[in-house]
């Protein structure tokens, strides 16, 4: 690692970067497969590249990290290239990441429970396990819930429906562990603007002009649920189940096999029992671990 050099990124960097995430990826099951149109979006969204910390050596990036703001959470989101663990970047990107938490928030990270070399190092460098979330996955093909409710009608998203869909996901989720509120403006660009979003396949519940019930779908190889949730006055009439039937057939019309999702296993809506009944089934877990500074 003679000539490893450790920087800032700069915006020419979208492209290795993804590279690297993807590559990572597809070798461990970590994390997400992204190009440089998602690299971009995230630095307009969630941290600048500036704010990214890259480890590069002879003009390839090797790993990456960075913290994203989230009041008193700060998560930290990175990796390194499969064939180079083992050689302490994972410790120095995470030191550096830790040092840049402020007093009295808390770190905040996720690794696939398969991944001991890493939950070794998150302990040594004095990280906790907070939480376990299953991802979780069904075929397209397989029909298992009507595709509508009685009493609400189902829309597909429209950029009109944003400021409901915002106060639906805050309203759903204000109780649930580990939620942060944001602005509107910028919760929805995080969102609706990510060149995987798929309004096509992305689906609304409303009772009259009321956002009740929403799943909020991204692409492009399978149909990721990013987001998904029923007001409390609204669970137990089957919300959730009809709009995963939508997004599902919209993902099969489109020729995607697959649905893929990821809940908090200690969930207290009773979401793990409607996602399970509604066929999907375990595909991995990821593991939360952090700490207070």
């Amino acid at each position: 690692m003679t000539d490893l050099i450790w920087r800032l990124a700069t915006p020419d960097d979208a492209e290795a970067v993804a590279r690297l995430r993807t590559t990572i990826h597809e070798r461990s099951g970590a994390g997400w497969p992204v190009d440089a149109a998602a690299v971009r979006h995230e630095w307009r969204t969630i941290v600048t590249a500036e704010e990214t910390l890259l480890a590069v050596e002879g003009g390839t990036v090797l790993a990456w990290g960075y913290v994203w703001d989230r009041g008193e959470r700060q998560f930290l989101g990175g990796g390194v290239h499969p064939d180079r663990l083992g050689e302490g970047m994972g410790r120095q990107l995470l030191a550096w990441q830790l040092g840049r938490v402020p007093a009295g928030c808390r770190a905040d990270t996720r690794v696939d429970a398969r991944d001991e070399r890493t939950i070794r190092l998150l302990g040594r460098m004095g990280l906790a396990r907070l939480r376990e979330y299953l991802e979780l996955t069904r075929p397209t093909s397989l029909s298992v819930a009507p595709t509508t409710v009685e009493g609400l009608r189902i829309e597909t998203y429209r950029p009109e429906f944003g400021p409901g869909l915002w106060a639906a996901h805050h309203d759903a989720f204000a109780e649930h562990y580990g939620f942060t509120p944001a602005p509107r403006d910028e919760w929805l660009a995080a969102r609706t603007e990510h060149p995987d979003f798929r309004p096509d396949w992305s689906f609304l519940a409303l009772d009259g002009d009321t956002v009740v019930g929403y799943a909020i779908a991204f692409g492009p190889s399978v149909v990721h649920i990013g987001i998904l949730g029923t007001r409390a006055p609204w669970r137990g009439r089957g919300v959730a189940a009809a709009l995963l039937e939508n997004a599902a057939r919209a993902g099969a019309a489109a020729g995607v096999a697959d649905v893929h999702l990821d809940v908090d296993s200690e969930n207290g809506t009773g979401a793990v029992g409607v996602y399970l009944r509604n066929g999907f089934t375990e595909s991995s877990r990821t593991l939360s671990y952090g700490r207070t500074a």
